[in-house]
Formats: C-alpha cells, structure tokens, sequence
C-alpha cells in the first residue's frame, strides 16, 4: 500500500507526456442556459434561499474566471461547494455540515430547482453552474494559465483514468495528482493526513473533490488553509464522468433542467431514497417561498431584520436579494 516515495498506493502523479493508450473525454456538455448571453451580473451578487446565500454569475465561464481570480487574493484555500436539494435538506439534519457551508467562500447554485426558484423570487440572472461544468471551465483554463490540478476521489481506478483522458484532451495541462481515499476513511486519520501533506507539496492550483455530499465539504472545510491561493470544488460524481465511468444526462434533460429525473431513472436502485424521501420536502416549501417573496412584494407581510445586513424579504439589499423565507408574517425571527 505503500509506493517508492513513502506515499499511498492509490496517490500517483500522471504526466501528460506519457504515451496515454486512451481516447480524448469529449468536453463535457454546458447546460442551454449557461450558452446563451445572460443579464448583465454584478460582481459578488448574491441570492438568499433558506438562509444559504448563493453566487449568482451570468455563465459557468463566468464563474470559472471569478473564483480564481479571488482566489489568488487570499491567504487561505477557497472552498467552492455547488448547493443543490439534496444539500439544502441534508444542512436541515446536519450541524456540522451546515457550518461548512456557512464558512464556503464561494457557493454555487447548481440544482434546476434552485435557479428556478431564485429567478422566481427576484434574481432573473440566476443560472445553473454545475460541479461537473464548473470542473471543465476551470480545467480549460488550468490548461491555458498553466495552473497544478489536483483530482481526489472517485472509484478505485477511476482518477487516474480521468487525469489519463484529460492528459489527452489537454496536453498543455501538465502534471495531475490524483488520490482516491480508501471507502470509509475519516477526516484527519494516518492517511487523511499523508494525502493532504502529499497535495500540499504538489501545491495545486485547483483541487477537484469528489467523495459526495457531506463528506467532500466538510473535507474542503477542514483543510482548505493548507492551501493558499488555491480553488477547492466539492464535485461530487464529476470524476465518474471525467473517466468515462457514467455519462452525462442527454442535452435535452439538461436543457430543461429534468436532469435529476433522468438520473433516477437510470440510477433508480442507488438514488431512490435521496431523491423520493430525504428530499421530498422541498416540495413542500416551494410554494412557502414564493408565496412569502409575493406577500412581501405587496407589502401584506413584514420584513426580517435579523440577518447580518438586515434583510428586506423579498427586496434586494446592496448585493444581496432576499427570499419569500425571510418574510415572517407573525414575528421578526430570520428564516
């Protein structure tokens, strides 16, 4: 388990000088909406749902270019997660997890629903940017800026696959460092710490984390400062798709933003329980939301000011636009 340098097995370095045996991975699709021009943004605008704010950007590029231009301003890692349902109720259940998420620099909206109901309740340039299409953008522009990928997670084989292809795809990339933990490890044991002390020496400029929600974010939180400069993404199965493991849902589920439902439909067995009982309630608060972003609208339901800038339900605040749970009809208590 133990390779020539005193690393883990599973950790390896993949040049793209090397002759690669394998076919280029296509560029990964973008969604419809991200390929078409888009509202003018504000830089830093952002779109309050259930008490997460969410980055709002015109396009996945957009995004791509932001984040690491922040990033390189700050002393510590930037921590990317891209919030979908199934994040939103699991932060319902999970301290912890939710305190991650308070503490992610950038978060982005990456469910259809998400954007749905952000540009329902007032920011119609809210548009999707997916971990998966994040991930391209950013590699793209790895490969032009010369900037260190690292990739961690995924099946056992699967990493080093991706890093392969996009050794092809991209043969101005350089080097990848890949590392797939054993199922099962905990944050900060023996070889939780051995990867992190071997990434920090390859000192990446972007990390691609992909052991699923929560344990990919709350991963990113505990050890984004021993990364400064450097864009940490919570990807989720985005190294499946790198590797040629899983495919994308066709361009039309991801046009019309039914992708999550073909996903079930082809993962039935594994997906089931998250999507049909752990997130089933935002059904419920679908209609909670937008009905309190309306009754603010009219002036029939009061304003919150309990948030740190002090929220205007259903209103824009500087930077920053509030959602229908914000509006507490019977007290002022925030959402």
């Amino acid at each position: 388990m133990v390779s020539s340098l005193g690393a883990p097995a599973e950790i390896a370095i993949v040049d793209p000088l090397d002759t690669v045996p394998f076919v280029a991975a296509p560029r990964l699709p973008e969604p419809f909406e991200n390929r078409h021009p888009a509202p003018a943004v504000a830089e830093n605008l952002r779109h309050h749902l259930f008490d997460v704010d969410l980055d709002v950007f015109a396009s996945v590029r957009h995004a791509a270019e932001s984040i690491l231009s922040r990033a390189r301003r700050r002393p510590a890692g930037t921590a990317v997660f891209t919030c979908n349902v199934d994040h939103l109720m699991l932060m319902k259940k999970d301290a912890r997890f939710a305190a991650a998420y308070s503490r992610a620099e950038v978060r982005t909206i990456d469910g259809a629903p998400l954007a749905l109901l952000s540009r329902i309740t007032g920011t119609r340039s809210a548009r999707r940017v997916t971990g998966v299409d994040l991930t391209s953008d950013l590699i793209d522009l790895a490969a032009e800026q010369g900037l260190r990928v690292a990739l961690v997670g995924g099946a056992d084989g699967r990493v080093e696959e991706a890093a392969r292809r996009l050794a092809v795809s991209h043969p101005r990339l350089g080097r990848v460092f890949t590392a797939s933990p054993a199922m099962g490890f905990s944050i900060g044991d023996d070889d939780d710490r051995q990867l992190v002390s071997d990434l920090a020496e390859f000192r990446p400029d972007i990390v691609i984390v992909c052991l699923g929600a929560p344990r990919q974010e709350m991963w990113i939180d505990e050890h984004k400062h021993r990364f400064p400069g450097c864009v940490l993404v919570g990807a989720g199965g985005t190294i499946d798709f790198l590797s040629g493991a899983a495919a994308r849902a066709p361009k039309i589920c991801q046009r019309s933003g039914t992708e999550a439902l073909w996903r079930l439909s082809t993962e039935f067995p594994r997906l089931w329980r998250r999507y049909l009982v752990r997130d089933i309630g935002f059904l419920a608060q679908f209609p909670v939301v937008v009905g309190g972003y309306a009754a603010a609208r009219v002036g029939v339901a009061p304003s919150v000011r309990a948030h740190p800038s002090g929220s205007a339900g259903g209103r824009s605040e500087g930077a920053t636009r509030r959602c229908g749970v914000c509006v507490v009809p019977s007290d002022d208590r925030a959402c």
